[in-house]
């Protein structure tokens, strides 16, 4: 069986304990154990790379006050770097390949509620991730989906942000938590144009415990 979760790897491992699972990917779709990810810096995974690239100090010193860390999700982390703020992605993204950071994107994951140290001004705060440009949940699904030969309809996927949904056309049913159609009204309007999209009744980690109890309950019949 089979389940996708853009979570860090640590918080999605444990799912072995639970289900007969063998794959799992995480981290905004960025790695699955079969994925190698090639960068031009050094470094012992994707995020010591792009930490040794300068572009997190680069955007730092640039939007000081407007970005930063976004702990504590930010530790431990082993392929993408995530940060709160509030900032232009197109300005971030065009900053990036002007400095010579073009194998690098910073995706917007949506508006969320910690403030950390940022200007109280701000008018909202979202999360971002950098990432190595080009790769995504999806592409990562569908990658793996390939190489099994498995069925859309045997793979299940749960988020809570407008960017997962990038991968709900690839699987067979993708679950929204509750609080993220709170957050995120505009993912109410993607949904009409999907008709393997659901919501669950409870928020954040019950909405997650919610499609794990309607998943056991199926590989128990």
């Amino acid at each position: 069986k089979k389940v996708y979760i853009g979570k860090e790897v640590f918080k999605v491992y444990w799912l072995y304990y639970i289900f007969p699972l063998y794959i799992y990917i995480y981290d905004l779709g960025k790695k699955s154990y079969f994925q190698n990810f090639s960068l031009p810096w050094e470094g012992d995974n994707p995020h010591q790379a792009i930490v040794n690239s300068g572009a997190v100090d680069l955007l730092f010193k640039t939007y000081k006050g407007r970005l930063e860390h976004h702990t504590p999700w930010s530790e431990g982390r082993r392929c993408t770097l995530v940060f709160r703020g509030w900032l232009n992605l197109n300005e971030a993204n065009s900053l990036l390949q002007k400095k010579g950071y073009a194998s690098l994107e910073l995706l917007d994951n949506g508006a969320i509620f910690s403030r950390g140290n940022l200007d109280p001004d701000l008018p909202e705060v979202h999360a971002y991730h950098l990432v190595p440009a080009g790769l995504s949940k999806g592409k990562a699904v569908a990658k793996d989906k390939e190489i099994r030969g498995l069925r859309k309809e045997e793979t299940v996927a749960i988020g809570d942000s407008l960017s997962d949904l990038d991968i709900a056309s690839e699987v067979g049913f993708f679950f929204v938590v509750k609080n993220g159609v709170e957050k995120h009204p505009e993912i109410f309007r993607a949904l009409e144009a999907k008709d393997n999209v659901f919501v669950t009744r409870e928020p954040m980690n019950l909405g997650f415990a919610e499609v794990l109890e309607l998943i056991l309950s199926q590989l128990e019949a």
